[in-house]
């Protein structure tokens, strides 16, 4: 999913909710050094940037462990952020995006 994500985040941010959870911790510099270039198929150069883009979009704290009306206060807000509308121009480009990063990946070349 993150791989046909990223590409697309500057252009047009994902049509998704951040939700910070518990025990998610946020990749650091050492991640994007010696992670990253070992993960990411092809080259990694400026998907750092990115990615890290990706990551700064405000996200809600979700506490899974929390008492049930802490729960459900975050839980609103969540959904609070569900779009209203949805724009099929922007899933498709998302999808050919995604189609065109995967032949990329795996060194045809082809996607556009």
């Amino acid at each position: 999913e993150l791989m046909s994500t990223v590409p697309s985040v500057d252009a047009s941010p994902p049509q998704v909710i951040p939700v910070n959870t518990p025990g998610f911790v946020f990749p650091d510099a050492a991640y994007y050094e010696a992670v990253l270039p070992r993960i990411w198929p092809g080259s990694a150069d400026g998907v750092a940037a990115i990615i890290q883009s990706f990551f700064k979009r405000i996200a809600v704290f979700l506490a899974t462990n929390a008492s049930d009306g802490v729960l459900d206060t975050q839980a609103r807000e969540v959904v609070s952020r569900i779009p209203r509308t949805f724009d099929t121009k922007i899933s498709i480009g998302r999808v050919k995006s995604s189609a065109s990063l995967r032949a990329d990946a795996a060194g045809d070349g082809g996607g556009d």
